[in-house]
């Protein structure tokens, strides 16, 4: 098998991106000539019509589209919650098995705001339910304010701990995190929930984490019913 160089991947993105030229100009229609007569092409509104979408406008598509963090007031099953984090962290242990890559220690704690049945309040998980875990005043308010009113947002934090006689695995770690993330983004959506991954992690969150040792937040996915 051919060994790849580990940035080889990264300086290829780069290559491509740099190396971007604009689209060539669409062909002009069959028979449509000077005088604007014939069949009914992709000539002069190829710009605003979408190939295989039956004739729907490009503008039209744009005007129906709903920002994944806007979210109805629809609550959220709390049993359905445990259940998307227990399928993503399956699926990323097959992907990034502990016995190869060792275990991350990786926590995902829920902030309820609109959860059937639990208090607007910080949450751990244990054998698929939830249950109040201590926090600072204000948190909830805190996670709104950074990632938006959503009726539930799912807190990613990893152990540190185990990077420190390995320094260099904090990629693998950012990547596995990544894994996990998106792994409960896709369980939502095949459960027709609206989901939204961010990477921007929270100082106020890991404050708290760094409760139950030297644990930080990384992501957060956001989750609920879509408008």
């Amino acid at each position: 098998m051919p060994m790849i160089r580990a940035n080889e991947p990264a300086e290829r993105a780069h290559q491509a991106v740099r190396s971007r030229t604009a689209l060539p100009e669409p062909p002009p229609s069959p028979g449509r000539g000077a005088s604007g007569g014939g069949g009914a092409g992709i000539g002069a509104d190829a710009a605003t019509r979408v190939g295989g979408v039956g004739g729907v406008g490009a503008a039209q598509m744009l005007e129906r589209r709903v920002r994944a963090q806007e979210f109805t007031a629809t609550p959220v099953e709390p049993g359905l919650v445990a259940d998307l984090v227990h399928e993503a962290r399956g699926a990323q242990e097959r992907y990034w098995p502990s016995e190869v890559h060792g275990d991350a220690g990786f926590a995902v704690h829920l902030m309820a705001s609109n959860v059937r049945d639990l208090a607007r309040d910080l949450h751990a998980a244990e054998d698929g339910s939830w249950f109040r875990v201590p926090h600072a005043k204000g948190l909830a308010e805190e996670v709104s304010r950074v990632y938006g009113d959503a009726p539930a947002h799912l807190l990613i934090s990893a152990d540190f701990e185990r990077l420190a006689e390995r320094p260099a695995a904090y990629g693998a770690l950012i990547s596995r995190a990544g894994s996990l993330a998106h792994g409960i983004w896709f369980s939502a959506l095949a459960r027709g929930l609206a989901c939204a991954v961010h990477d921007r992690p929270a100082r106020a969150i890991t404050s708290v984490m760094r409760g139950y040792g030297n644990r930080r937040h990384l992501l957060t996915v956001s989750l609920g019913t879509s408008c």
